[in-house]
């Protein structure tokens, strides 16, 4: 498939349901839901999944994301020191900022098309920070690619760090006209980007954010199955100003006093009675009983 058809189809055709990946970050979404009695979603397309998957309407509740809330108290938090004092390079021209931290990127072929994708723009002129967090650093001594990062350390448009000293850093960073965009695996960034107005470049097969990229159009998926096709995606997306636009000034999809919203409801159920777990005889409504095994109405 050609790179314009298949970010179309990202943004326009037809996702499927795909649960492959076999570590926590993904898993435990799955199992938190099929615990839980009452479900808080960010958006209404999470609704309609979990009505698809069996949950009771009457049980969910659209929130917005919790997201916004905290992206609004860092906002309010000013840094002693400015991320461009603390890595001055990131002052001269617009910046991918990179960071790969999800253990599945972190197998073989993955690894090697990220790790090489990020070779290749930095070779094509892109200025790149990557950010070396505790899993990629395994994952590069792992497999002897250590020597890779050396290399590009001698190119004046790459910027190898660790994890930055605080969270406001990376918020300004984001809001600022230096950043062009994120080249992440994080499923909090993409919401984050969204709600900042920037290009987000997700590096997953999939994503439990789809509504960033079908409603939004914020965010595109960048595949880790090869170097050269991961660098053309973002060629394309980069090259066209047009697109570049329409991603920055895309809706903002996630709400606003999520977090009021989910306590406020909270309240209300515990008011009401209500616990976070049903027996399957109170769920039909054929009777309730207390913990001593008291039956009541």
């Amino acid at each position: 498939m050609k790179v314009d058809e298949f970010v179309d189809q990202q943004f326009h055709g037809k996702w499927i349901l795909l649960r492959n990946e076999p570590f926590p970050e993904q898993w435990d979404t799955y199992t938190s839901a099929a615990g839980s009695e009452f479900l808080f979603a960010p958006v209404k397309l999470n609704k309609q999944h979990l009505i698809r998957e069996g949950y009771p309407e009457s049980n969910i509740w659209v929130t917005g994301g919790v997201v916004v809330d905290a992206l609004e108290l860092k906002r309010k938090e000013k840094s002693e020191k400015s991320i461009f004092e603390v890595f001055p390079l990131l002052e001269k021209g617009s910046w991918i900022r990179m960071d790969i931290h999800r253990r599945e990127n972190l197998t073989p072929r993955r690894f090697k098309s990220i790790i090489g994708a990020m070779e290749k723009l930095v070779n094509k002129g892109y200025n790149v920070n990557f950010i070396e967090m505790s899993a990629t650093r395994n994952a590069l001594d792992f497999y002897k690619m250590r020597q890779i990062i050396s290399r590009l350390e001698k190119h004046k448009n790459f910027l190898h760090t660790n994890v930055w000293p605080e969270y406001a850093h990376v918020v300004e960073f984001f809001e600022s006209k230096n950043c062009l965009a994120a080249f992440t695996d994080s499923g909090g960034v993409q919401e984050e980007l969204n709600l900042m107005g920037k290009t987000c470049f997700t590096c997953r097969l999939s994503t439990d954010r789809p509504e960033t990229v079908t409603d939004a159009k914020c965010n595109i998926l960048v595949p880790p199955v090869d170097s050269d096709f991961m660098v053309k995606i973002i060629d394309h997306i980069t090259s066209s100003s047009s697109l570049m636009k329409s991603m920055e000034k895309s809706k903002k999809i996630y709400g606003a006093d999520a977090g009021h919203k989910v306590v406020s409801t909270v309240l209300k159920l515990m008011q009401k009675g209500e616990r976070p777990f049903k027996w399957a005889h109170e769920a039909l409504g054929l009777w309730k009983e207390d913990s001593k095994g008291v039956e009541y109405l």
